[in-house]
């Protein structure tokens, strides 16, 4: 059964580290960009298969707004879709464990904050 999206996701393309272990195994530390981001998790593409469910360590790039600067989100994530691509590898989406991703004013009150 596939993953309902719980939050708004926007189309965004940000720098993220992914850490984890592959269907066989096997670690892997790997630069991607997202596909989409939301408060609670990102999609990515992934030449590497990971199993539902599998716990991975993220960190995410944050791009300054403004002129206001952010630093890294440091997280932890769930995997909760796996797709295989036609082209080739997967798009995986990810459910935040960890601090949630809160860069996006309509997400905050008054202070931007993870």
């Amino acid at each position: 059964m596939e993953h309902q999206q719980r939050a708004h996701r926007l189309q965004v393309s940000l720098h993220v580290f992914v850490r984890g272990e592959d269907t066989s195994g096997i670690p892997f530390d790997m630069e991607v960009e997202s596909q989409n981001v939301s408060r609670g998790g990102l999609a990515y593409h992934s030449p590497q298969e990971v199993a539902m469910g599998a716990d991975l360590e993220i960190v995410v790039e944050r791009p300054p707004i403004a002129a206001r600067e952010f630093p890294p989100l440091f997280t932890t994530g769930k995997v909760v879709r796996v797709r295989a691509v036609d082209s080739g590898g997967f798009d995986i989406g990810v459910e935040f464990t960890g601090p949630k991703l809160m860069i996006f004013a309509a997400e905050t009150d008054a202070t931007v904050t993870t």
